[in-house]
Order: structure tokens, then sequence, then C-alpha cells
């Protein structure tokens, strides 16, 4: 089963705990809401640090991905990154790289501006449980997301990409693509299954197909973004008549497992956008 970020179990603590909060306390920078919950307290302080760390999905106070600075560079390296792949995979010019460095920097210039309106909403606020809440929702879908997908389908860089590619680069591009969302599919599914309960290639093969015919554009997310891991057994429980028949017993047994957790989180991940799977399979950047 994947290991949880502090993130994640900020939020599935959160999801869970009936625990009343009473007080009004001051919080370090990186805790967690068990211990917020354990101290009775009944607001919230978002700090600026804080804040970062949700975008930042376990980045440390002291050491953070998300502050101005570390993110205006972490975002620039994205985009090198993605003109540099698709340049390589798709033979393009070096006016077409140009074109495309335009673009990107247009999303990344959305992201960034949604990121400092949010801030401004929420830094150095109190909020109430509620409140804290859907300050994380809303954090996760406009800024959290975004950042590990600025170029997906909808994007500025796509939509240039798509228009100025010749028929033979289209293709070389969807089949790179088409890899790349395997892989990721492929990930989430074997994260669940580690030690004596691995996936055998065969299984994971066959996983694969089942879920890709019901949702042909999934995009798993990374991870470490908040309780998106739990996404592959919310779809697992939509298809166990025929996931059970390739696992073994012990495999079956974590998967209904985590069947209990997925659908514990599901009022989560409607709140995120992640479910359900929407139709091109990308997720909803609106609460």
């Amino acid at each position: 089963m994947p290991t949880m970020s502090r993130g994640a179990t900020l939020l599935i603590v959160l999801l869970l705990s009936a625990v009343p909060l009473t007080a009004q306390s001051p919080f370090p920078d990186d805790i967690v809401i068990d211990e917020v919950a354990a101290l009775k307290i009944e607001q919230y302080q978002i700090t600026p640090a804080q804040f970062d760390n949700l975008l930042a999905p376990g980045s440390t106070a002291s050491s953070n991905k998300a502050n101005r600075p570390a993110l205006h560079t972490r975002l620039n390296l994205q985009l090198d990154q993605a003109i540099s792949t698709t340049a390589e995979v798709c033979g393009l010019t070096l006016e077409q790289q140009s074109k495309l460095r335009l673009a990107g920097r247009g999303d990344l210039a959305r992201v960034q501006a949604e990121i400092e309106q949010l801030r401004v909403k929420y830094v150095n606020t109190l909020q109430t449980r509620d409140g804290l809440l859907a300050f994380q929702s809303e954090v996760y879908c406009r800024a959290t997301i975004p950042l590990t997908q600025p170029f997906g389908a909808e994007s500025l860089f796509r939509k240039v990409l798509r228009k100025q590619m010749t028929e033979r680069q289209a293709v070389l591009f969807e089949q790179f693509d088409r890899a790349e969302q395997s892989k990721a599919v492929r990930a989430a599914i074997a994260a669940f299954y580690r030690g004596a309960n691995e996936l055998t290639p065969q299984q994971l093969n066959a996983m694969e197909q089942l879920f890709l015919s019901k949702y042909p554009e999934w995009r798993p997310l990374p991870v470490n973004v908040s309780c998106s891991q739990y996404i592959p057994m919310r779809i697992a429980k939509e298809l166990e008549e025929e996931i059970k028949p390739v696992l073994s017993a012990k495999q079956w047994q974590v998967t209904e497992n985590s069947f209990r957790t997925a659908i514990a989180l599901e009022p989560r991940f409607r709140s995120m956008g992640l479910w359900p799977i929407p139709e091109d399979g990308h997720v909803a950047q609106e609460p």
C-alpha cells in the first residue's frame, strides 16, 4: 500500500476524526490535524509556510519548494523539460519550440496568478474546522493539482502544440502521450501491492486494461497529492467482479481493505474534483 504523505494524513484525519475542536491555539508550520484535534483547538491560523506546504506536499518550512522564488524556478524547469521532451519525441523545429515556450509561459502565469489570489484570500486568516476543509479543497483544485500538470490537455501549451504539429508529429506525440498515461496508471495500481503481494507483469497488464477500459482518459495524479493515491481503489471498487479473478487471495484482501478507505474518502475526492472521473480524464479546477 502506498506511503501516506503528511498532506494526505492531514486530510484523512480531518475527514474521519470526530474529535471536537474547542479552544484557540497557535501551531508550528508542519503540524498535522490529528495533533490539532488532540489540542482541542477551535480555530486554525493559516501561516505563509503552511500555505506553501499545501502547494508542495512533503516539503518543509525550512526548505520549501513552493515559496515564491523556489516556485518560479520549479515552474520554469517544468517548462524547459516539457519543451525538451516534446521536441525530442516529435522532432520540433526551433520555431515550433519558441511558440511552445510562449504558450507555456502563459500557462505558468495563470497558475501563479491563481496562487497569489489564494494567498491573499487565506494566508494569516483564522479558519474553523469546516473552513480549513474548504481552504484545502480550493487550494488543491486551483493550485496544487494544476502545479502537477501545468501543461495538460486544456493548457495553452497543448493547444499551440496541436495547432502547429505536422501529421507525422501528431502521431508521434499521441504514441508518447499514451505511453506516459500507461506508465502513470501502472504505477498508481502497483503502489497498492508491495512485497509479498506484488503484482506479476501479467496481473499488472490485466489490471491496467480493466482500468482503461472503464476510464480510457484517466490520468492519475502523483501519489503525494493529498489522498489521490486512493483513486485507483475507488475505480477498483467499480470493477471488483472483473478484478477479483486476476488477484491472489492475499492480494484481494489488500484490495478489499483499501476499498473501505477509498469509499470513506469519496466526499473528499468529490470536493477536489477527482471523482467521478470526468470523461476527458482531467481534474476540474473548481472545488
